[in-house]
């Protein structure tokens, strides 16, 4: 089924960044069937305009064209929890704990997670976000991705630390996968039918998931051709859990997991409760083998190239030689990262290593927007800063690298670089356009006209997806 728009037009601007080839000033992008039929020079635009009268033209004189931007890894669903943002905890997990109880409440009301999903697809696609990686409890993000008209890979979350509960756990994972496209609206039916939006298993972290049902979900999304999405190595409480014990994951967990409510129980049977659950995490046989998080995966032989690992913090020189040679793609979070304070992420490590990577924004619970480019120049001022003080600055990407991590890099961790993350001839028309609001006032090369948007991070003025219009003149459609 076709979705996007058959009327063939030019697209013309200021500037065009393909990202598979140099930057052009005054180029222009034709669009035919919601395919991109021809990328365009200046002198080739004007050659064609003047053969072609007649051809539907829209000029963006003031803008640079990119691909539609790919967030590698969010959770929409949490959007309207963006007073979390502040918290003034300790560690993660004072913060995930509050977010856990308020998620949980949400969950009895539908219709307010599908709001908060739907607001954070729009605000994504107001940035120019073409493509969305999303996990979720829910399902929700999958039909607000649909409403709005993004492309995305939804992750249904799964979870379970009793790995002779596997088989049992995984059913009812399957079962929650089946309601949610049997109760699906005309709009994610169509976006699931067409591809526009997929979904698949995410196994949530080491610390939830035991490797046994992580393996039902490996060998699923096997199955189904499909990558699965997870969050690695993302603190040092996880990291020392796994190699070992982590007093405060192990708090987290016996307050998180679930129980018979407490109103059907004794106090003392309450009590035998606690201490049969402290005792069974503390004797789980998988973990504490003096492993790293990546090491663990790896042993299952759970890390390969249809991995999405989001986070990848806690990681050593060992881990990152695994990642590499499993090919598992790495979604970096910085913002999110630093804001639970967990550090910075080091992308110039894992690029040299030949580790494919993207940016995600995490929830709007850790983050203070979904802009992508605010997100990647987030990440090269604080690297730049971390630089200076160690006579390093090579720490920071270049705003080249910074664009390809948020289109083709992205693409790529998703299996999708031959349809999308690139302006190239038979690609979709994936297409943002950011307005330079007169900031380069003469010719410039690729890294000005970069550096000019990411450092000032605007909404887009026109967004399309698959050649159809989902934001224009800066509002939704």
């Amino acid at each position: 089924m076709n979705y996007s728009t058959s009327q063939r037009f030019l697209l013309t601007a200021a500037w065009v960044v393909p990202v598979a080839q140099p930057a052009m000033a005054g180029g222009a992008v034709l669009i035919s069937e919601g395919k991109i039929e021809a990328v365009l020079s200046a002198s080739e635009s004007l050659s064609l305009k003047s053969a072609q009268p007649d051809l539907p033209a829209i000029d963006l004189d003031s803008a640079v064209l990119t691909p539609g931007l790919i967030n590698l890894h969010t959770h929409l669903d949490y959007t309207n929890m963006a007073h979390l943002e502040t918290f003034d905890g300790e560690t993660m997990f004072d913060w995930l704990e509050e977010l856990v109880s308020q998620s949980r409440n949400q969950l009895n009301h539908a219709e307010a997670l599908a709001q908060s999903a739907l607001a954070g697809a729009q605000e994504a696609a107001l940035a120019g976000t073409s493509l969305i990686v999303d996990s979720t409890f829910s399902g929700a993000p999958a039909q607000a991705l649909a409403q709005v008209g993004l492309k995305g890979l939804v992750g249904l979350e799964l979870f379970g630390l009793d790995e002779g509960q596997a088989d049992f756990l995984f059913g009812l994972w399957q079962e929650r996968l089946a309601q949610l496209t049997a109760t699906a609206g005309s709009a994610l039916c169509q976006a699931l039918e067409s591809g526009q939006v997929r979904l698949t298993v995410a196994p949530h972290a080491p610390y939830t998931v035991s490797p046994q049902l992580w393996l039902k979900a490996h060998k699923w999304a096997k199955e189904k051709g499909l990558p699965l999405t997870c969050h690695l190595a993302e603190s040092d409480s996880e990291f020392n859990w796994i190699k070992d014990q982590d007093k405060r994951l192990h708090r987290y967990l016996l307050k998180v997991m679930p129980k018979k409510p407490a109103k059907d129980l004794s106090e003392e049977s309450a009590r035998d409760c606690e201490r049969e659950l402290d005792a069974r995490l503390r004797e789980l046989p998988w973990k504490g083998h003096g492993q790293t998080p990546c090491q663990h995966l790896n042993m299952y032989e759970l890390l390969d190239e249809d991995t999405i690992a989001a986070h990848c913090l806690k990681i050593t020189d060992a881990d990152i030689k695994i990642l590499a040679s499993r090919q598992v793609k790495v979604a970096l979070c910085p913002r999110s990262n630093w804001r639970l304070k967990n550090g910075l992420p080091r992308p110039k490590t894992l690029i040299d290593s030949g580790i494919t990577l993207g940016l995600g924004t995490d929830s709007r619970a850790s983050s203070p927007s979904l802009n992508l480019l605010a997100e990647a120049h987030y990440l090269r001022e604080r690297l730049l800063e971390e630089g200076k003080t160690t006579d390093d600055l090579a720490l920071a990407p270049q705003y080249s690298q910074l664009l390809f991590m948020l289109t083709l890099g992205g693409a790529r961790a998703v299996g999708l670089a031959h349809q999308t993350g690139s302006l190239e001839v038979g690609k979709c028309a994936d297409i943002a356009a950011f307005d330079l609001n007169g900031a380069l006032d003469q010719p410039a090369n690729q890294e000005d006209v970069l550096k000019t948007i990411f450092q000032h991070s605007p909404n887009c003025r026109l967004l399309l997806v698959d050649g159809k219009t989902v934001v224009s003149g800066g509002s939704l459609l």
